[in-house]
C-alpha cells in the first residue's frame, strides 16, 4: 500500500484488492501523518491494536480498504 498526501487534506491510499487483484486508490480525508505508521499490519500487531482501535475516526469502508484493498463498490458487485 502507498499513501500519498492529498492537497485537499488527508491521504490517497493505493492498494491492490484481494478480491480482484485490481489496484484502487481511495482518498481518506481524516488520515493524518501521525497515523501513517499504523497502516502497517505488523505495527498494529506489535501494539496489539485492532484496526477499529488504531483508526476510530475512519469509516468501516475506509478501514476495510486499509485491510484488504476492497472498495465498497466491489463489495456491492460481489454481493449482488
Amino acid at each position: 500500500m502507498t499513501a500519498t498526501p492529498n492537497p485537499a487534506g488527508g491521504y490517497d491510499l493505493t492498494r491492490k484488492s484481494v478480491l480482484t487483484q485490481r489496484e484502487h486508490t481511495l482518498h481518506v480525508p481524516k488520515l493524518t501523518e501521525e497515523k501513517l505508521p499504523f497502516l502497517s499490519e505488523s505495527l498494529r500487531d506489535l501494539h496489539d491494536l485492532l484496526i477499529q482501535d488504531a483508526f476510530p475516526e475512519l469509516s468501516p469502508d475506509e478501514r476495510e480498504f486499509i485491510l484488504t484493498g476492497i472498495t465498497s463498490e466491489e463489495w456491492k458487485h460481489f454481493n449482488a
